[in-house]
Protein backbone atom coordinates (compact mmCIF):
# COMPACT_ATOMS: atom_id res chain seq x y z
CA UNK A 1 0.00 0.00 0.00
CA UNK A 2 1.60 3.25 -1.16
CA UNK A 3 -1.11 5.59 0.09
CA UNK A 4 -0.19 8.29 2.57
CA UNK A 5 -2.46 8.83 5.57
CA UNK A 6 -2.09 11.62 8.11
CA UNK A 7 -3.58 11.85 11.59
CA UNK A 8 -3.37 15.41 12.92
CA UNK A 9 -3.94 15.12 16.66
CA UNK A 10 -4.61 18.16 18.84
CA UNK A 11 -3.50 17.48 22.40
CA UNK A 12 -4.95 19.00 25.60
CA UNK A 13 -8.69 19.00 24.84
CA UNK A 14 -10.42 20.18 28.00
CA UNK A 15 -7.41 22.01 29.42
CA UNK A 16 -9.33 25.28 29.12
CA UNK A 17 -12.37 26.62 27.28
CA UNK A 18 -10.09 28.52 24.92
CA UNK A 19 -8.04 25.44 24.04
CA UNK A 20 -11.17 23.36 23.44
CA UNK A 21 -12.70 26.03 21.19
CA UNK A 22 -9.45 26.36 19.28
CA UNK A 23 -9.23 22.63 18.69
CA UNK A 24 -12.80 22.44 17.45
CA UNK A 25 -12.13 25.33 15.07
CA UNK A 26 -8.92 23.65 13.89
CA UNK A 27 -10.99 20.57 13.08
CA UNK A 28 -13.91 22.29 11.36
CA UNK A 29 -11.81 24.80 9.42
CA UNK A 30 -8.40 23.15 9.28
CA UNK A 31 -6.61 19.82 9.14
CA UNK A 32 -7.07 18.52 12.71
CA UNK A 33 -8.69 15.09 12.58
CA UNK A 34 -8.25 13.90 16.15
CA UNK A 35 -7.97 15.16 19.70
CA UNK A 36 -7.23 13.76 23.16
CA UNK A 37 -9.08 14.74 26.33
CA UNK A 38 -7.54 15.51 29.73
CA UNK A 39 -10.36 14.06 31.81
CA UNK A 40 -8.91 15.22 35.14
CA UNK A 41 -9.14 18.89 34.18
CA UNK A 42 -11.92 21.24 35.26
CA UNK A 43 -13.22 21.91 31.73
CA UNK A 44 -13.18 18.29 30.54
CA UNK A 45 -16.86 17.48 31.00
CA UNK A 46 -18.20 20.58 29.23
CA UNK A 47 -15.61 20.10 26.48
CA UNK A 48 -16.64 16.51 25.85
CA UNK A 49 -20.28 17.55 25.45
CA UNK A 50 -19.24 19.83 22.60
CA UNK A 51 -17.84 16.89 20.63
CA UNK A 52 -21.34 15.74 19.74
CA UNK A 53 -21.56 18.45 17.10
CA UNK A 54 -18.35 17.18 15.42
CA UNK A 55 -18.98 13.53 14.48
CA UNK A 56 -15.90 13.29 12.23
CA UNK A 57 -13.51 14.31 15.00
CA UNK A 58 -11.70 11.36 16.51
CA UNK A 59 -11.63 11.61 20.29
CA UNK A 60 -9.06 9.82 22.42
CA UNK A 61 -7.71 10.21 25.93
CA UNK A 62 -4.72 12.30 27.01
CA UNK A 63 -3.57 10.41 30.09
CA UNK A 64 -2.31 12.74 32.81
CA UNK A 65 -0.11 11.94 35.79
CA UNK A 66 1.84 15.17 36.25
CA UNK A 67 -0.84 17.87 36.39
CA UNK A 68 -3.89 18.46 38.54
CA UNK A 69 -5.81 16.04 40.72
CA UNK A 70 -6.32 12.30 40.16
CA UNK A 71 -9.52 10.46 39.36
CA UNK A 72 -8.68 7.74 41.90
CA UNK A 73 -8.88 8.29 45.64
CA UNK A 74 -5.52 9.77 46.72
CA UNK A 75 -5.04 7.09 49.37
CA UNK A 76 -5.03 4.43 46.64
CA UNK A 77 -2.35 6.02 44.45
CA UNK A 78 -0.36 8.05 46.96
CA UNK A 79 3.03 7.45 45.29
CA UNK A 80 1.95 9.66 42.38
CA UNK A 81 0.93 12.58 44.58
CA UNK A 82 2.29 15.42 46.66
CA UNK A 83 1.20 15.95 50.25
CA UNK A 84 -1.50 18.26 48.87
CA UNK A 85 -3.03 15.39 46.87
CA UNK A 86 -2.07 16.61 43.41
CA UNK A 87 0.19 14.95 40.86
CA UNK A 88 3.90 15.71 41.12
CA UNK A 89 4.65 18.19 38.35
CA UNK A 90 8.06 16.59 37.78
CA UNK A 91 6.99 12.99 38.22
CA UNK A 92 10.00 11.81 36.21
CA UNK A 93 12.35 13.00 38.96
CA UNK A 94 10.72 10.62 41.48
CA UNK A 95 10.18 7.78 38.99
CA UNK A 96 11.95 5.21 41.18
CA UNK A 97 9.54 5.96 44.03
CA UNK A 98 6.37 5.49 41.98
CA UNK A 99 4.42 2.28 42.41
CA UNK A 100 3.55 1.12 38.86
CA UNK A 101 0.31 -0.38 40.15
CA UNK A 102 -0.76 3.10 41.26
CA UNK A 103 -0.18 4.38 37.74
CA UNK A 104 -2.10 1.43 36.31
CA UNK A 105 -5.08 2.17 38.56
CA UNK A 106 -5.10 5.86 37.65
CA UNK A 107 -4.82 5.25 33.90
CA UNK A 108 -7.73 2.81 34.06
CA UNK A 109 -9.76 5.26 36.15
CA UNK A 110 -9.18 8.02 33.60
CA UNK A 111 -10.30 5.79 30.74
CA UNK A 112 -13.38 4.73 32.70
CA UNK A 113 -14.14 8.40 33.41
CA UNK A 114 -13.85 9.17 29.70
CA UNK A 115 -16.30 6.34 28.93
CA UNK A 116 -18.71 7.64 31.55
CA UNK A 117 -18.66 11.15 30.07
CA UNK A 118 -18.50 10.20 26.40
CA UNK A 119 -20.65 7.07 26.39
CA UNK A 120 -17.96 5.04 24.65
CA UNK A 121 -14.30 4.16 24.91
CA UNK A 122 -11.69 6.61 23.58
CA UNK A 123 -10.50 5.78 20.08
CA UNK A 124 -6.86 5.87 21.23
CA UNK A 125 -4.48 6.82 24.05
CA UNK A 126 -1.60 9.20 24.45
CA UNK A 127 0.03 10.96 27.42
CA UNK A 128 0.57 14.47 28.68
CA UNK A 129 4.23 15.46 28.36
CA UNK A 130 7.05 12.92 28.21
CA UNK A 131 7.49 11.16 31.58
CA UNK A 132 6.03 8.11 29.84
CA UNK A 133 9.50 7.58 28.36
CA UNK A 134 10.53 5.91 31.63
CA UNK A 135 10.55 2.12 31.17
CA UNK A 136 8.21 1.27 34.07
CA UNK A 137 5.71 3.97 33.10
CA UNK A 138 5.75 2.85 29.48
CA UNK A 139 5.16 -0.77 30.51
CA UNK A 140 1.98 0.35 32.30
CA UNK A 141 0.95 2.44 29.28
CA UNK A 142 1.05 -0.50 26.86
CA UNK A 143 -0.51 -2.88 29.41
CA UNK A 144 -3.51 -0.57 29.80
CA UNK A 145 -3.75 -0.13 26.02
CA UNK A 146 -3.97 -3.88 25.55
CA UNK A 147 -6.46 -4.24 28.41
CA UNK A 148 -8.86 -1.84 26.68
CA UNK A 149 -7.78 -2.86 23.15
CA UNK A 150 -6.89 0.74 22.28
CA UNK A 151 -4.38 2.06 19.74
CA UNK A 152 -1.69 4.31 21.16
CA UNK A 153 0.66 7.08 20.19
CA UNK A 154 4.21 5.76 20.24
CA UNK A 155 5.73 8.85 21.88
CA UNK A 156 9.16 8.64 20.32
CA UNK A 157 10.37 11.97 18.89
CA UNK A 158 12.78 11.71 15.98
CA UNK A 159 15.91 13.23 17.49
CA UNK A 160 17.19 14.42 14.11
CA UNK A 161 14.10 16.66 13.79
CA UNK A 162 15.33 18.94 16.60
CA UNK A 163 18.15 21.19 17.60
CA UNK A 164 19.56 20.41 21.05
CA UNK A 165 17.75 23.43 22.49
CA UNK A 166 14.38 22.56 20.95
CA UNK A 167 14.60 18.91 21.98
CA UNK A 168 15.22 19.96 25.58
CA UNK A 169 12.31 22.38 25.35
CA UNK A 170 10.05 19.61 24.05
CA UNK A 171 10.99 17.07 26.73
CA UNK A 172 10.90 19.51 29.65
CA UNK A 173 11.80 17.66 32.85
CA UNK A 174 12.78 14.48 31.02
CA UNK A 175 16.55 14.43 30.36
CA UNK A 176 17.89 14.19 26.83
CA UNK A 177 20.90 12.12 27.86
CA UNK A 178 20.71 8.52 26.57
CA UNK A 179 17.36 9.31 24.93
CA UNK A 180 18.13 7.27 21.81
CA UNK A 181 18.96 4.18 23.86
CA UNK A 182 15.83 4.59 25.99
CA UNK A 183 13.64 4.89 22.92
CA UNK A 184 15.13 1.74 21.41
CA UNK A 185 14.29 -0.19 24.60
CA UNK A 186 10.73 1.10 24.57
CA UNK A 187 10.30 0.19 20.91
CA UNK A 188 11.14 -3.40 21.81
CA UNK A 189 8.53 -3.35 24.59
CA UNK A 190 5.90 -2.00 22.18
CA UNK A 191 6.77 -4.62 19.57
CA UNK A 192 6.67 -7.50 22.07
CA UNK A 193 3.26 -6.37 23.34
CA UNK A 194 1.84 -6.02 19.78
CA UNK A 195 0.34 -2.62 20.45
CA UNK A 196 -1.67 -0.95 17.71
CA UNK A 197 -0.23 2.35 16.56
CA UNK A 198 0.48 4.48 13.48
CA UNK A 199 3.63 3.75 11.49
CA UNK A 200 5.26 7.09 12.23
CA UNK A 201 5.04 9.92 14.76
CA UNK A 202 6.12 13.54 14.29
CA UNK A 203 6.53 15.74 17.37
CA UNK A 204 8.52 18.60 15.84
CA UNK A 205 5.62 21.00 15.21
CA UNK A 206 6.16 22.46 18.66
CA UNK A 207 7.53 25.58 20.32
CA UNK A 208 9.98 27.51 18.16
CA UNK A 209 9.51 24.85 15.47
CA UNK A 210 5.74 25.33 15.22
CA UNK A 211 6.10 27.06 11.86
CA UNK A 212 4.82 26.86 8.31
CA UNK A 213 8.20 25.48 7.29
CA UNK A 214 8.07 22.57 9.76
CA UNK A 215 4.62 21.35 8.84
CA UNK A 216 5.34 21.90 5.16
CA UNK A 217 8.37 19.61 5.43
CA UNK A 218 6.35 16.98 7.30
CA UNK A 219 3.70 16.98 4.59
CA UNK A 220 6.14 16.89 1.67
CA UNK A 221 8.33 14.19 3.24
CA UNK A 222 5.45 12.00 4.40
CA UNK A 223 6.09 8.28 3.90
CA UNK A 224 3.51 5.74 2.72
CA UNK A 225 1.48 4.44 5.65
CA UNK A 226 -0.04 6.24 8.62
CA UNK A 227 1.73 9.15 10.28
CA UNK A 228 0.53 11.02 13.37
CA UNK A 229 1.60 14.61 13.89
CA UNK A 230 1.21 16.14 17.34
CA UNK A 231 -0.25 19.66 17.56
CA UNK A 232 -1.42 22.03 20.31
CA UNK A 233 -3.75 24.60 18.73
CA UNK A 234 -5.89 26.86 20.83
CA UNK A 235 -7.15 30.32 21.62
CA UNK A 236 -5.75 32.10 24.66
CA UNK A 237 -7.58 33.26 27.78
CA UNK A 238 -6.71 34.18 31.36
CA UNK A 239 -7.35 30.68 32.65
CA UNK A 240 -4.93 29.15 30.13
CA UNK A 241 -2.26 31.67 31.09
CA UNK A 242 -2.71 30.71 34.73
CA UNK A 243 -2.36 26.98 34.14
CA UNK A 244 0.02 26.50 31.19
CA UNK A 245 3.35 27.91 30.05
CA UNK A 246 2.50 26.97 26.46
CA UNK A 247 0.16 29.79 25.47
CA UNK A 248 0.98 32.19 22.63
CA UNK A 249 2.32 29.39 20.45
CA UNK A 250 -1.07 27.70 20.52
CA UNK A 251 -2.64 30.52 18.55
CA UNK A 252 0.21 30.48 16.03
CA UNK A 253 -0.33 26.76 15.56
CA UNK A 254 -4.05 27.39 15.07
CA UNK A 255 -3.40 29.95 12.33
CA UNK A 256 -1.02 27.62 10.50
CA UNK A 257 -3.13 24.46 10.52
CA UNK A 258 -6.27 26.29 9.42
CA UNK A 259 -4.53 28.13 6.57
CA UNK A 260 -5.63 27.51 3.00
CA UNK A 261 -1.96 27.04 2.06
CA UNK A 262 -1.55 23.99 4.32
CA UNK A 263 -4.91 22.53 3.30
CA UNK A 264 -3.94 22.90 -0.38
CA UNK A 265 -0.58 21.29 0.32
CA UNK A 266 -2.33 18.24 1.77
CA UNK A 267 -4.39 17.94 -1.42
CA UNK A 268 -1.45 18.53 -3.77
CA UNK A 269 0.55 15.76 -2.10
CA UNK A 270 -2.38 13.32 -2.34
CA UNK A 271 -2.48 12.80 1.42
CA UNK A 272 -5.60 11.39 3.02
CA UNK A 273 -6.59 12.87 6.37
CA UNK A 274 -7.77 10.22 8.83
CA UNK A 275 -8.21 9.74 12.56
CA UNK A 276 -7.48 6.79 14.82
CA UNK A 277 -10.98 5.58 13.98
CA UNK A 278 -9.63 4.47 10.60
CA UNK A 279 -6.45 2.89 11.97
CA UNK A 280 -7.97 -0.55 12.54
CA UNK A 281 -9.08 -0.72 8.90
CA UNK A 282 -5.57 0.18 7.79
CA UNK A 283 -3.94 -2.39 10.10
CA UNK A 284 -6.35 -5.07 8.86
CA UNK A 285 -5.50 -4.30 5.24
CA UNK A 286 -8.98 -2.97 4.49
CA UNK A 287 -9.88 0.10 2.51
CA UNK A 288 -9.36 3.31 4.47
CA UNK A 289 -11.98 5.99 3.90
CA UNK A 290 -10.54 9.47 4.39
CA UNK A 291 -12.41 12.13 6.34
Amino acid sequence: MNEKFLIVNADDFGLSESVTEGILYAHSEGIVTSTTVMVNQYHAETSIKKCIAYPKLGVGIHLVFNKGVPIMKPSEIYSLLTNEGIFHKNIYSIRELVNPNHLYKEFCAQIDKFSELMGCLPDHMDCHHWAILHDDFFEVYVEVANLYNLPIRLPFPEISDFSDKNLKNLLGDVPVINLKERIERLKIIASERNVKCPDYFKANFFGDQATFNTIQEVIRDLKPGVTEIMTHPGYIDKYLKSTSSYCEVRYRELEIITSSYIKDLITENKIKLVSFKQLNSYLDGQEVVAL
